[in-house]
């Protein structure tokens, strides 16, 4: 099992003055969200952009502010206690950085811009909001973000979140959030013992087994590769038979000829190098590649690594 993570930042937050008292209400208005979300699953930790005491609920008023002193110790208690228990290091947050920096999120409608709805959906978990923006104040906040591709484009689209800014979105949500951290999670060496069970329609060379031990222990970033894997091998499964090519579930592309240099790998079933460029992403903490080749003969993808983008020569 792993630890839930709702992500929250102050994109939702009021815009110009508001006087204490409705400070203190929205406050008030997102810890009994929080509360309702511990309720349905005690397992959630909320990860916060900065430290919860400094979070902006308007221009005039931080949480530390409203929520400071002996009148609202038990909710301050609670909230900081719900923050401190997030599991992304100091070290984690830097690794995934990078693939935040090649990406915009902003809400369709008010184009705010918001990181913690990209956090959200990299780890397909969810937000946290104060109820305070049109754009924040439902279940579902709509999405229009823009990515940088390895080779220089902009990609844009738009997509939904899930989000709580009011203990009634959370029962909105509420099967997801039941079964959200209670995944079992299996160990490196039980994929790779079971590889001919769990992944038919792909093969793996021998030197992806240490990328698999790499990652193990890692939380999110093993998760997010596994479902990875197990995209690939559903498309691989599912190759039409008139088809020279598999259709793709997710989105793979291939390197950028400048690129390719650093993907070719020695193949013991052909007997020499071959070329594994192309590639699908998975994150979790990092940005995260798993490089393959479509071997069009066996009609099987062959996977040659497992890990984070690329910077030098996959090694042999």
């Amino acid at each position: 099992m792993t630890t839930p993570v709702l992500f929250l930042d102050d994109a939702s937050r009021h815009l110009g003055h508001i006087d204490r008292a409705r400070a203190e209400q929205t406050a008030i208005t997102l810890i009994t969200t929080l509360r309702r979300l511990r309720r349905i699953n005690r397992r959630i930790a909320l990860n916060t952009s900065q430290p919860i005491a400094q979070h902006q609920i308007t221009d005039d008023w931080t949480m530390q502010a409203v929520l400071g002193g002996n009148s609202f110790k038990e909710e301050w208690d609670f909230v900081r206690a719900l923050s401190d228990r997030s599991p992304f290091s100091a070290e984690l947050q830097e690794g995934i950085s990078q693939e935040i920096d090649d990406m915009e999120f902003r809400t369709r409608l008010g184009q705010i811009p918001s990181r913690a709805l990209a956090w959200a959906t990299l780890l397909d978990s969810a937000t946290v909001s104060f109820n305070a923006h049109p754009d924040w104040s439902k279940a579902w906040v709509e999405t229009a973000y823009y990515t940088l591709e390895d080779d220089g484009s902009v990609a844009e689209g738009e997509g939904c979140i899930k989000n709580a800014s009011l203990a009634s979105h959370a029962d909105e949500h509420i099967e997801w959030l039941k079964q959200l951290g209670f995944a079992e999670v299996p160990t490196a060496a039980q994929v790779w013992g079971e590889k001919s069970e769990r992944f038919p329609n792909l093969r793996f060379l021998a030197r992806t087994e240490k990328d698999l031990s790499a990652l193990e222990g890692s939380g999110a970033p093993f998760l997010q590769a596994m479902a990875s894997l197990e995209s690939l091998e559903k498309d691989a499964g599912g190759w039409k038979k008139d088809s020279p090519w598999p259709e793709f579930s997710t989105k793979t592309t291939g390197e950028s000829e400048q690129r390719q240099k650093l993907c070719w790998v020695y193949d013991d079933a052909t007997g020499k190098e071959e070329l594994f460029d192309w590639h699908t992403r998975f994150t979790g903490g990092l940005a995260g590649r798993v490089h393959f080749r479509v071997d069009t003969v066996n009609r099987v993808i062959v996977v040659a690594y497992v890990g984070s983008k690329l910077t030098r020569k996959i090694s042999g």
